[in-house]
């Protein structure tokens, strides 16, 4: 029996992040936090999950902090950085990372290094080799698939149409959108474009769909969202401490030390070495991160998660907000229904 290689892995992570703005003037999309950890630590989770040798990662827009917060491994998994000067394009990307990634001949997981999935790393490695697939990528069923951008498959779920950019003629079965994540086989290397900068979709998978190649889907089953704006970043933090979003591929809350509560809805969630004073109020849920100071007399919670190492003044209230990791807030403040960060915050008027 023929041993399956171990997949690379590549995420993507040089984007500007513009729509999550001011929080990104200092702190890169894929270091945004959900439960007190970065989406690209999220990333790498399945990347581990799905046994990948080793990771590259693809850095422009502050990039020196990505590499800074991750370091040269993840559990074990080497991680080499690539800086792009200029952004080259989710295609031109992985094209730029082929000294490192083809000498392998394996198979490659390729995410996006800011999206939130609950992703089932096996199904997808399993499926694009039962269907011996060029490359598989992930779709969700969604209300209204063109508003993403819709990606059609046939019956086989065969891709036949992507991004309105061909126009197909066959039965197409179903419209979804497409969730930042393929499995793309060794034989890709050679049907990339001559150019240095492009995208994958229209530069790379449209060739080979009009070529009849297998581009194959794959329905999401689990969790996806789009966490692009300041709105739908607090709205799946609020869910999954309020227990409306849970993975099966990942326990947000096994981290932590849950303090004795007899009503589960309302726990309060506290995680290594954080020092709380006797006389702060804890309301849950509320989870406070590794290392966090909750100083006297602050009253946290209902609804708040406070990051790694954050420190929160005397007699402050964290009300319905969420607070990224090495964030200070000075005594006697009020903070509700906001996203805090060390140089900038923002103010959620609405959730969604």
């Amino acid at each position: 029996m023929t041993q399956v290689k171990r997949p690379q892995g590549m995420i993507l992570a040089a984007g500007l992040g513009t729509r999550l703005r001011p929080l990104t003037l200092s702190r890169p999309k894929p270091l945004m936090e959900v439960m007190g950890q970065s989406l690209i630590e999220y990333v790498l989770r399945h990347m581990h999950l799905a046994n990948v040798e080793q990771v590259v990662i693809n850095t422009h827009y502050l990039g020196e902090k990505i590499v800074n917060a991750l370091g040269p491994t993840f559990h074990g998994i080497p991680i080499n950085y690539i800086f792009e000067r200029e952004i080259l394009g989710t295609g031109g990307a992985l094209k730029n990372a082929a000294e490192l990634l083809q000498p392998s001949n394996s198979p490659v997981l390729l995410m996006n290094g800011d999206i939130f999935i609950d992703l089932n790393s096996a199904e997808l490695v399993s499926t694009h080799e039962n269907k011996h697939a060029v490359a598989t990528l992930m779709l969700k069923t969604v209300v209204d698939p063109q508003f993403f951008g819709a990606i059609g498959t046939d019956t086989n779920d065969q891709i036949q149409t992507m991004v309105n950019f061909i126009d197909y003629q066959g039965p197409v079965l179903l419209e979804r959108m497409f969730c930042g994540t393929h499995f793309l086989s060794p034989e890709i290397w050679q049907a990339f474009p001559k150019v240095p900068a492009f995208s994958i979709i229209d530069a790379f998978y449209v060739p080979l769909i009009r070529d009849h190649q297998r581009i194959m889907g794959l329905e999401q089953q689990g969790y996806y969202g789009d966490l692009g704006t300041p709105e739908t970043l607090f709205q799946v933090n609020m869910d999954i401490l309020s227990g409306k979003i849970k993975f099966g591929s990942h326990d947000f809350f096994q981290r932590f030390q849950r303090l004795p509560n007899e009503n589960s809805v309302s726990s309060v969630w506290v995680g290594s070495d954080a020092k709380i004073s006797k006389s702060a109020t804890l309301t849950g849920p509320v989870v406070i991160d590794d290392e966090a100071e909750v100083q006297a007399g602050a009253k946290i919670g209902p609804h708040a998660i406070i990051g790694k190492r954050c420190v929160i003044g005397k007699n402050t209230e964290i009300v319905s907000s969420v607070m990224m990791s090495d964030t200070k807030i000075s005594a006697n403040q009020t903070c509700r229904q906001m996203i805090l960060d060390k140089e900038h915050s923002v103010k959620i008027s609405h959730a969604v």
